[in-house]
């Protein structure tokens, strides 16, 4: 068979046997392959179900968790059920001025546009005509789900006109001033669904550097006081010194992780709380303890705290002044005290029992039409009769500062130094990954000669430490990146501080773990694998590697900003790695014009030809077989094999590789502002 093996037309009349014998193959062997694959394949899910087997089924407890139970400390601790009994017990530990701010929606409406085989479509999810959530008290949102108790929380937070897909209309007032989305955004604090943490922190220091970035005008002596407040307004006594942990490796408990998202949004002293479901997931006891150290914030503070409830206990809604009933589509079926419900469902022409718990028979009647139009009919003349208490105009309430920028840098570099520190096992994958896979590298191919076959098993190792490096960059990002990407997004929501500080941080702690990494696989390859190790040589492996663990961080920037689903991600990534490790790197040397000219904007292009180049130089020779038809005497002639023997110099691919890898994670860092860092409208 004859082969090209070159981009310039040069027919080597090479037999396919020999090709077969180069690359290590028996020519004549037809069945020890397959086999040989179904046994690997059988063999390793074979492992795969004992490693399973092998897996616990419950995690050990951890012991300080263990301990603060066995003592009744910070689990279910209700030392004081009654919130005024609470607020005496901290009163003086902060002045008590009111801070806090009324809020009432008018004509609110809010439109999601769905796609359809008809175009875009605007499906109503909540319309409120007029509500209002006094300050210095709780106020509880339920409702069935698909109620849009989520989207009235994001409205009044400020957080709806993020979403590219909503459509909002109505007016946003505190203390009767109209405000817009972007002045909602730093006067409000929203507790989501999810806790957001870095795991290695203790809970002392999450709320120290919550502090310094959500006050960063005032002294530390300002933030221990308000940390002190905090700490005992929420009972985090018992866990003040225990590290956050997770679900998986351990830590304070739910209830405990719940109360410190909690702490840490009151840091900022917000004029409005907003709390998505808070108690869900709670066991009773915890879910109590929280919602008591809401009523005692309200009533100390004058905060004006809105909360939903998915399913509400009336020992819980007990200490609440405001209830907003919610039913499908959105629409306000009640609003108002919670002692007035009964009434307002007797005069719907319901009859709710009068023992029991009523709020669960007001989610029943949501699902009954006729009931669910009576209700909405009465609330919605309730709700114009009380139009006329929103216009008094009070001042305008205090914004939460953002941190200037070299103070949040300052801030998140020191946050993710102390937590990256806390996880030593991260460390030593992030920086031996490189060096473990050369090891191996080494392990397999073995020390390099100078003959023919040895030729093709050095192409085969540059192939591979391009593909390997671009890989390892992308399966690191994935690892760490969305979990900074979360933590970003819930403090980029309350107005601290822009996607620039972030973005540098995550550069810094990426770039201390890259650049030890490449140095040890690129040295270990080298001398490991018996390549060329002059000091051109080397700098160029090492230089390859860490630009090629860039841009594989770089690539999991891009996909981790645009999909929030981490397995979504990862398969988009890998399907993007196995084209561009085809086409750019030494597997094909013929490709059509419109590959080469996408490939000519690929770092890994211009980094396999680096180590091609550095590799494989005019004056190294290789032997040949007596009477060889066709040999590759020199590195110039496996250059002119490859189709790279006039891309340019060395230094000029070297510099080419590190500018395209500078200018992809510029673009990287753009996508990042666009997807995470939404455009918003300045408040006039």
């Amino acid at each position: 068979a004859s082969v090209q093996l070159s981009g310039r037309d040069l027919e080597l009349g090479c037999s396919g046997d020999l090709v077969l014998q180069r690359l290590g193959f028996q020519a004549d062997d037809e069945v020890f392959p397959p086999v040989a694959l179904l046994v690997l394949i059988a063999a390793w899910c074979s492992f795969s179900v004992a490693a399973l087997a092998c897996l616990p089924a419950t995690r050990e407890p951890d012991i300080k968790l263990v301990e603060r139970k066995a003592t009744g400390a910070g689990v279910g601790d209700v030392s004081h059920p009654d919130p005024h009994v609470a607020a005496r017990d901290v009163e003086g530990a902060l002045p008590t001025h009111v801070t806090g701010a009324s809020v009432s929606l008018e004509e609110v409406t809010l439109d999601i546009s769905i796609r359809s085989s008809q175009g875009h479509l605007l499906t109503r999810i909540l319309h409120v005509t007029s509500a209002s959530f006094a300050s210095g008290q709780v106020s509880v949102v339920i409702g069935p789900s698909g109620a849009g108790k989520t989207s009235l929380l994001s409205v009044i937070s400020g957080r709806a006109a993020d979403d590219r897909s909503c459509r909002f209309a109505g007016s946003v007032r505190l203390d009767g001033r109209p405000t817009a989305a972007f002045e909602l955004r730093h006067c409000v604090s929203m507790v989501t669904q999810t806790d957001h943490h870095l795991a290695g922190l203790t809970v002392q220091e999450t709320l120290s550097f919550a502090a310094r970035l959500r006050l960063p005008r005032q002294s530390a002596k300002a933030h221990s006081e308000r940390i002190a407040w905090v700490q005992q307004a929420f009972q985090l006594e018992a866990c003040f010194n225990t590290r956050v942990g997770s679900t998986a490796a351990g830590g304070i408990s739910g209830g405990e992780r719940r109360r410190l998202s909690v702490a840490v949004a009151c840091l900022g002293e917000p004029v409005v709380l907003v709390l998505d479901e808070p108690t869900s997931g709670l066991d009773a006891s915890s879910a109590l303890v929280l919602s008591e150290a809401l009523a005692h914030l309200a009533l100390t503070r004058g905060t004006a705290v809105v909360c939903s409830l998915h399913q509400p206990r009336p020992e819980l809604v007990a200490h609440c002044g405001g209830l907003m009933l919610l039913g499908l589509g959105g629409s306000v079926l009640f609003s108002g005290p919670p002692g007035n419900l009964a009434d307002h469902l007797r005069a719907c022409g319901l009859h709710p029992p009068r023992r029991g718990n009523i709020l669960d028979f007001a989610l029943d009647a949501c699902s009954d039409t006729a009931a669910t139009a009576v209700m909405k009919h009465r609330s919605s003349l309730l709700q114009r009769s009380g139009e006329a208490a929103f216009e008094q105009v009070g001042e305008r309430p205090r914004y939460i500062e953002p941190c200037p920028m070299s103070s949040a840098l300052r801030i998140l570099l020191h946050r993710s130094a102390l937590n990256l520190q806390r996880h030593p096992a991260l460390i030593w994958t992030r920086c031996l990954q490189g060096m473990i896979s050369a090891v191996l590298t080494s392990l397999i191919v073995g020390h390099l000669g100078r003959t023919q076959d040895d030729v093709i098993r050095r192409i085969g190792v540059l192939q591979n430490t391009v593909n390997f490096g671009l890989m390892t960059g992308v399966v690191n990002n994935i690892a760490t990146f969305p979990i900074d990407r979360d933590l970003f997004l819930r403090e980029h929501a309350d107005g601290l501080y822009s996607a620039l500080p972030f973005f540098v941080v995550y550069m810094v702690s990426e770039f201390a773990t890259a650049s030890l990494s490449s140095s040890l696989a690129g040295l270990w390859i080298v001398f490991g694998t018996g390549l060329r190790h002059d000091s051109s040589a080397l700098f160029t492996c090492v230089v390859v590697m860490f630009c090629c663990l860039f841009t594989g961080e770089t690539v999991g920037i891009v996909f981790n900003s645009t999909v929030r689903h981490a397995g979504f991600s990862l398969n988009l990534v890998i399907a993007l790695y196995q084209m561009i490790s085809l086409v750019g790197g030494l597997l094909f040397v013929a490709m059509p014009p419109w590959v080469k000219m996408v490939c000519a904007y690929s770092p890994v292009t211009f980094a396999a030809r680096a180590l091609a180049i550095s590799q494989f130089t005019p004056d190294e020779r290789f032997e040949c077989a007596r009477f060889a038809p066709h040999c590759l005497r020199t590195g110039s002639d496996v250059l002119d094999m490859l189709g790279l023997g006039d891309v340019g110099s060395l230094e000029g691919n070297v510099g080419r590789l590190v500018l395209l890898s500078i200018a992809y994670r510029i673009a990287a860092f753009v996508v990042l502002k666009i997807f995470l860092e939404p455009r918003r409208k300045q408040a006039s």
